[in-house]
């Protein structure tokens, strides 16, 4: 659900409609490119193009696991300030940080 655009700034789809969105972006953990996908069914988001350059990054999220995501970070932000898919250090992805 988040991205770094081509000035480095993070994008996060719970923040911004990704039919806005142009332009590249890349993986916040390996900085390969991304694309956004943005079908009927499922909730938009950012997937590799190639998954060879990136160990980190969890794919094939389930729509139930990435509704939780979304959920989650919405009653998180109603009160804290909330990140979401936080890298650490770059040596792992927390899922959502408050």
């Amino acid at each position: 659900m988040t991205a770094i655009d081509e000035n480095g700034q993070v994008v996060n789809l719970l923040e911004i409609e990704a039919k806005e969105l142009t332009g590249k972006y890349f993986c916040p953990s390996c900085k390969s490119e991304l694309f956004i996908k943005n079908g009927e069914i499922k909730m938009p988001h950012f997937a590799h193009k190639s998954l060879k350059a990136c160990d980190l990054w969890l794919e094939n999220e389930s729509e139930q696991h990435l509704g939780l995501k979304k959920a989650l970070y919405q009653w998180f932000k109603k009160t804290d300030k909330v990140e979401i898919e936080l890298i650490f250090l770059n040596l792992s992805r927390g899922q959502i940080y408050w």
